[in-house]
């Protein structure tokens, strides 16, 4: 299970929909579960860990896992839901692939700019020890969500792994 994203953290910011980007061990979809989102979608590019949590949750019905990348399966989801507030965890990344700036881009071209966005490991973003993350920075980030809605409040929350370590764009 993802160690990032706590219950009190994604509870502040809950809508009917929850969809994240880096499935990974299924923390963000057990925590979404537990604050009561109605509907929550999942993405995931591994196939390994696709297949383990496609078992695990089989029998629950609102929870939709996606396998493949998130910048091909995010603009046909989000066609579905275009009506809807979303509440976005963003932390789709392997060691060397982070689509993290195209999902900002495909939430900025959608119908609604009103969604809630979280976006973690902001302890990684310009670093370059981390080869995924060394060209992506926060200020990129923050602008690229002031882009899509100018009155954004930017906020940060404490993950698991470090405090401050979760950008929150968000409007009342």
């Amino acid at each position: 299970m993802s160690l990032s994203l706590s219950v009190d953290v994604l509870g502040k910011y809950k809508t009917d929909i929850f969809v994240e980007t880096g499935t990974h061990l299924g923390g963000g979809i057990t925590t979404a579960l537990f604050v009561g989102f109605k509907d929550i979608y999942s993405i995931e590019i591994d196939l390994n860990k696709y297949n383990k949590i496609k078992d695990l949750l089989k029998y629950n019905e609102s929870v939709h896992l996606y396998l493949g990348d998130s910048k091909d399966i995010l603009p046909k989801l989000l066609s579905n839901l275009s009506k809807e507030r979303i509440t976005f965890f963003l932390d789709a990344h392997s060691d060397d692939y982070n689509p993290l700036l195209y999902e900002l881009y495909i939430i900025k071209n959608s119908p609604r700019n009103d969604h809630i966005i979280l976006i973690d490991d902001r302890r990684m973003m310009g670093n370059q020890n981390y080869q995924c993350w060394k060209y992506i920075t926060e200020e990129d980030v923050i602008k690229t969500l002031k882009e899509i809605n100018p009155n954004y409040n930017i906020e940060y929350e404490n993950s698991f792994n470090s405090l401050k370590d979760i950008i929150v764009a968000w409007t009342p």
